[in-house]
């Protein structure tokens, strides 16, 4: 049951409860599969007291697990600006002399790239600009989520 539609269920007085599927007792060899018989069989186990309702996030958890997806997906551009950037570079022959990428002293030998044809400047100041914005994405969600965190717990 999708979250929203549990949250109005009870929002109009209705008792609901979520179960997982893998938490209803289910008898040896009962394998025929119908609505009702699976209605019954929901109605009855619910009526004993046997099925154990999982926890359903309330609407601040889930305000904050959307900062968290969101963060998770900038992290996703941000290496893949970067894997752009480092390829187009490879495929030039411009290789960092140092023995770690994207530190400050990475970041200095950037500066100095430079291409003798105008449009492959173009393309590389795209990437570079790219990767600094994608960056930018990324700390501007981690500054949330590290607010957020003290009041979390």
């Amino acid at each position: 049951m999708r979250i929203w539609l549990y949250r109005q269920l009870v929002e109009m007085g209705h008792n609901c409860m979520v179960v997982a599927p893998s938490l209803i007792p289910v008898k040896a060899g009962d394998w025929i599969k119908t609505d009702r018989r699976d209605a019954v069989m929901l109605a009855k186990l619910h009526r004993a007291g046997e099925m154990t309702a999982a926890w359903v996030p309330d609407a601040a958890h889930e305000a904050v697990r959307d900062l968290v997806r969101a963060r998770a997906t900038a992290m996703r551009v941000l290496g893949k600006a970067r894997q752009h950037l480092q390829g187009f570079l490879l495929r030039h022959g411009r290789i960092y002399p140092g023995k770690k990428g994207w530190t400050v002293a990475y970041r200095r030998w950037l500066t100095t790239v430079r291409f003798q044809h105008s449009a492959r400047q173009i393309v590389f100041q795209h990437y570079v600009d790219a990767e600094a914005d994608a960056e930018a994405r990324v700390e501007k969600l981690t500054g949330p989520i590290a607010d957020l965190l003290p009041s979390w717990f």
